[in-house]
């Protein structure tokens, strides 16, 4: 998996782009590619959040953004958004992607990792279908955030 990753990474990200969210687990770019590293707090901040990462070097976090909006960043700014393993946590997905696609360039690039649900300790939740999704985008999330967090 991380050969195949490393492999995608060179082909796809190039020029200047972010990651959101790499704590201790930064994706393997090209040498050429100027990375900047995006959290939605500092490291200091991230170790309280996260005590279990204690034994790892995190990544420094060149700047604080919420990673679902990215507001910080112009429109058509960038030339690739990377968000491994982060999709999976928003409440409204179709948003988030909506806000990443306005930050790249023509011709940029989103590359996304999620994980597979039957390797998750989702495995036996019933799957979310597109008009959930959408009615979360259009309406807002207020109407399914209790049902969520019972799941």
């Amino acid at each position: 998996m991380h050969a195949r990753r490393r492999e995608l990474s060179v082909r796809f990200v190039a020029r200047a782009g972010i990651k959101i969210g790499a704590q201790h687990q930064p994706l393997w770019t090209a040498e050429l590619a100027k990375l900047m590293y995006v959290d939605r707090m500092s490291v200091d901040e991230l170790r309280k959040q996260y005590p279990e990462l204690a034994g790892y070097n995190l990544t420094h976090v060149d700047r604080i953004d919420d990673g679902k909006k990215l507001t910080t960043f112009p429109g058509r700014s960038l030339d690739f958004v990377i968000a491994n393993h982060m999709l999976e946590h928003c409440e409204n997905p179709n948003g988030t992607v909506r806000a990443h696609l306005s930050k790249l360039k023509p011709g940029g690039v989103l590359y996304y990792a999620v994980p597979h649900r039957r390797f998750t300790f989702d495995v036996e939740r019933p799957l979310t279908d597109w008009e959930h999704l959408v009615r979360d985008d259009t309406e807002g999330t207020a109407w399914s955030r209790e049902g969520h967090y019972r799941q």
